[in-house]
C-alpha cells in the first residue's frame, strides 16, 4: 500500500472581525430606528381641526405615556411644578398633543395635573380628517 504524504498546512483561523463589525452596525441601526419610531406621535383626526398660530406651551404625551413640555422630558409628578414655573413667565395657554393610541386613563391623569395648576385654557391637537368624498 502506498501512502502519500500531504503537505502540512498551517493552522487556519477564521477571521471574525468583519462579522463583528456588521453585527455592531446592525445593532446601532436598530437602536436608532426604534428610538425614532417611539418618539413620533400619531394625533387623532377631527372634522373641526384647524391651524393654531398663537404661542402656546406644548405638552406632548407619547403612546407609552412619556411626557414632554416644549421638548423637555418630565414625569407626571413633575408636570405641575414645571407648568407652574412656565406660567409665572406669563404664558397661560397650553396645547396638548396626545397620541391617538394613548390610554385614556393616562390622559385623564395629565388633565388633572394641568387643572390643578390652574390652566383651564388649553387646546387638544388633532389632524384634519381626510375627505374621502372628493
Amino acid at each position: 500500500m502506498i501512502r502519500l504524504q500531504h503537505p502540512q498546512r498551517g493552522k487556519s483561523r477564521l477571521n471574525i472581525i468583519p462579522l463583528i463589525n456588521v453585527v455592531f452596525l446592525l445593532l446601532i441601526f436598530f437602536m436608532l430606528t426604534s428610538t425614532a419610531i417611539q418618539q413620533a406621535i400619531e394625533l387623532p383626526k377631527a372634522e373641526t381641526a384647524e391651524e393654531n398660530d398663537s404661542e402656546l406651551i406644548m405638552l406632548t404625551i407619547a403612546m407609552n405615556g412619556d411626557l414632554e413640555i416644549d421638548s423637555e422630558k418630565v414625569t407626571l409628578e413633575m408636570l405641575g411644578t414645571q407648568l407652574q414655573r412656565i406660567m409665572t413667565k406669563g404664558q397661560k395657554k397650553l396645547r396638548i398633543e396626545a397620541d391617538r393610541h394613548l390610554e385614556f386613563l393616562r390622559f385623564g391623569d395629565v388633565l388633572d395635573r394641568v387643572r390643578e395648576v390652574g390652566i383651564v385654557d388649553f387646546v387638544i391637537a388633532t389632524e384634519p380628517m381626510e375627505n374621502s368624498s372628493s
